[in-house]
């Protein structure tokens, strides 16, 4: 640890000096030297110095009134008197004015001196939490943190590690103070982005804390940009950054250790990028590199709409389709919700795919408007985007609320939407139901409030929760389940939608039930948009 430190001897007598600095050689990466207590000063200025061992008598102010002008100036700064002469007085000022950490007396014990010097660096880190050299904030006061944001959060941010390599080869061609001043840059340089304002160092390494949201993968990417800059010395000797995104332990404290293990051990690059890494055991099963793949996806437009036809099994003619999320990569493999849902559930960044879903209909609509004629399109809008008016403001952007665009748009809001604010609800609902679009309460039967939703809320349509649909058969409560919720729709005047219908005898006990509508395999699978139009020209 010492050997990264920056000391300054302070000592009126130069051959006292040169014994200091001869026995610390080696043992302290950069050691400066001043012969006052006004040339110390001037060095203080100068250099991030974080231990000052100083003589008591000297000429012009004493080792005391050193101290104290330290303590003002550099509060962080830790103190040490060595001296075969003091007066009790002085040293008591230093002491509690000054907060001397530590009195040695001349001449001094080589292993006395450096216990004591190592003993003033573990004091600093705890008794400030901070890094001097930096002035950031230390390892410690970010545990610390972390602790209180366990107890008062539900979703913890992430931390993002900007992590400085080469600086070993630097301190070995260029001296630990080139390294250090090095260090200092990046520090400062980071200290410019917004993001990282609440800044931590441990070693080679800066850390800071981002919220998950549906930022992340901008701001990061933002980060990265900026801090990527190589400072080349010579052919051999790279000085780089490189960015390291890691979740944050459960439980577990991080300590210098925990950090350089996983840097080195489970870093992975992001989609070849060796300057962006994702620490984590297993990229396939990491949340946070499916989340960034999910987030550069949503930005390249490999998030499309397919649709699922809805069949009028009275009428027997199309009623409308459903537009579902699909990941369509750039190998071309498509992906279903299973693959992504939950980890945008679990982020609470599901309003990026409704309004790449949102914006991939709108233009459907607009290229095919003749060949759609009077069918309608549903699109799922999470319950948290209808209740703080977020949805109407984002119809609003994406169709300059056009009647044409409109009038073959519905929506679906999930039962399983915990909507606390009813009165809220009901007023956007509404506001949605002004401009001529269907309200649909989907996935009946399977969330929080079951009927408390049917008979609150202005829903146009009611659609059933697929299982029980493929309970049809299985067991005899389903008919009289299905039948309650059917009678109940009707009764409120709202057409009712069957989901997961699959085979023929669910559609004859449905249709005998009341139900009017279908969708499902037996229907017609999710079609591309390619598709689609094929399948309505036909």
């Amino acid at each position: 640890m010492m050997r990264f430190k920056e000391i300054l001897l302070v000592d009126d007598e130069q051959k006292v000096l040169k014994a200091l600095k001869r026995e610390l050689r080696g043992r302290v990466g950069v050691i400066h030297c001043a012969s006052s207590a006004d040339e110390a000063l001037q060095i203080l200025a100068e250099n991030p110095v974080e231990l000052v061992i100083s003589d008591y008598k000297m000429p012009g102010r004493d080792g005391a009134e050193l101290v104290i002008d330290i303590r003002r100036q550099y509060p962080y700064v830790m103190t040490i008197i060595l001296s075969g002469q003091a007066d009790l007085s002085g040293i008591s000022r230093a002491l509690n004015e000054g907060q001397l950490y530590r009195f040695i007396k001349k001449p001094w014990k080589i292993q006395q001196l450096l216990e004591a010097i190592k003993d003033s660096f573990r004091e600093a880190e705890t008794r400030h939490g901070l890094d001097c050299m930096t002035g950031l904030k230390n390892l410690l006061r970010l545990n610390q943190y972390v602790d209180q944001l366990r107890q008062q959060m539900e979703q913890l941010p992430i931390v993002v590690i900007v992590h400085i390599s080469g600086v070993k080869a630097v301190n070995e061609n260029y001296g630990f103070q080139t390294g250090n001043r090095l260090l200092c840059d990046i520090a400062r340089h980071l200290y410019q982005d917004d993001d990282a304002q609440d800044l931590y160092r441990q070693g080679n390494n800066y850390l800071f804390l981002l919220p998950v949201d549906k930022h992340l993968y901008d701001r990061v990417q933002q980060l990265n940009q900026h801090i990527r800059s190589r400072h080349t010395f010579d052919r051999e000797i790279e000085f780089c950054s490189s960015v390291h995104l890691m979740e944050l332990p459960v439980q577990e404290e991080m300590t210098a250790g925990y950090l350089s293990e996983r840097i080195h051990s489970h870093s992975f690059p992001f989609e070849g990028d060796s300057s962006l890494n994702i620490i984590c055991e297993d990229p396939l099963t990491s949340d946070i590199y499916q989340l960034f793949a999910i987030q550069k996806g949503l930005q390249n437009d490999e998030f499309l709409a397919f649709y699922q036809p809805q069949w009028n099994i009275r009428q027997q003619r199309l009623e409308g389709m459903e537009a579902l999320a699909r990941w369509q990569n750039t190998k071309g493999n498509v992906f279903s919700p299973v693959n992504f849902f939950s980890v945008l559930d679990k982020y609470n960044i599901i309003e990026l795919l409704t309004e790449k879903i949102l914006q991939c209909v709108v233009v459907f609509i607009e290229e095919n408007n003749a060949l759609l004629e009077n069918l309608h399109i549903s699109i799922n809008v999470p319950g948290r985007m209808l209740i703080d008016g977020e949805f109407f403001e984002l119809l609003e952007k994406c169709t300059k609320l056009d009647k044409q665009l409109i009038s073959k748009l519905s929506v679906e809001i999930t039962e399983q939407d915990c909507i606390d604010n009813f009165a809220r609800a009901k007023s956007e609902l509404k506001r949605l139901k002004s401009l001529g679009i269907s309200c649909a309460l989907d996935d009946f039967g399977t969330g929080y409030a079951g009927y408390e939703y049917l008979y609150e809320m202005p829903f146009d349509v009611l659609k059933i929760d697929g299982r029980f649909v493929q309970s049809i058969g299985e067991h005899q409560a389903t008919n009289v389940v299905l039948q309650s919720m059917i009678d109940s729709a009707r009764t409120l005047n709202m057409k009712v939608i069957a989901e997961w219908v699959e085979t023929q005898e669910q559609v004859d006990l449905l249709r005998k039930l009341g139900c009017s509508v279908i969708q499902g395999h037996l229907v017609g699978e999710a079609l591309s948009p390619e598709a689609l139009v094929e399948y309505l020209s036909k």
